[in-house]
């Protein structure tokens, strides 16, 4: 059995890690936001506005953001869920696994402009794990770190059209910006 989180102590330099892995990629989320209310907000129609005071319709759901360092930019088309930590806390792998979130905004940050994003992705969580139950055939696989933490990669071109896994991308390749 795998001790949780709350079983054991987080040491102070594992915390100012997390803590400044934090700092860094909230520097990005002006931008996240903008890029994710172009997806996932649409007009209300008239009848919704005359008769709700309602401009704007937005799906309700949770959304997890990981944004990824230039030195991993040769890997745009896939992305990673850490699936475990030598700690034994809970990875959010298992997490989505179990249900938990409903959007991955998963992006780089540009090597041109730091602090700017450049290839990103907009996957949804549900069709991910659809994929999963169903086994359809895609490529991944289960790397791990020298730092203790472990993740699995999937290669979002290498999923079926049904159920699509992918809403929305910038990536030349995947392009599905609206208006594409």
């Amino acid at each position: 059995m795998v001790p949780s989180v709350a079983s054991r102590r987080v040491s102070a330099a594992e915390l100012a890690g997390v803590k400044s892995d934090w700092r860094w990629s909230d520097q990005f989320m002006p931008e996240v936001k903008a890029i994710l209310g172009r997806h996932l907000f649409a007009a209300a129609s008239l009848s919704v506005d005359r008769n709700e005071a309602c401009d704007l319709i937005t799906p309700t759901g949770r959304i997890a953001v990981r944004i990824r360092r230039p030195a991993y930019r040769q890997f745009q088309t896939q992305f990673t869920l850490r699936s475990g930590r030598d700690s034994g806390s809970k990875a959010e792998f298992e997490k989505i696994i179990d249900g938990h979130g409903d959007y991955l905004f998963y992006a780089f940050e540009s090597g041109e402009r730091p602090g700017a994003l450049g290839v990103w992705h907009l996957i949804s969580l549900r069709a991910l794990r659809a994929n999963l139950i169903r086994r359809t055939s895609f490529r991944d696989g289960v790397q791990s770190n020298t730092d203790g933490t472990h993740f699995h990669w999937f290669d979002l071109k290498s999923f079926p059209a049904e159920p699509a896994i992918l809403i929305a991308s910038n990536h030349p390749e995947l392009g599905k910006e609206r208006g594409q």
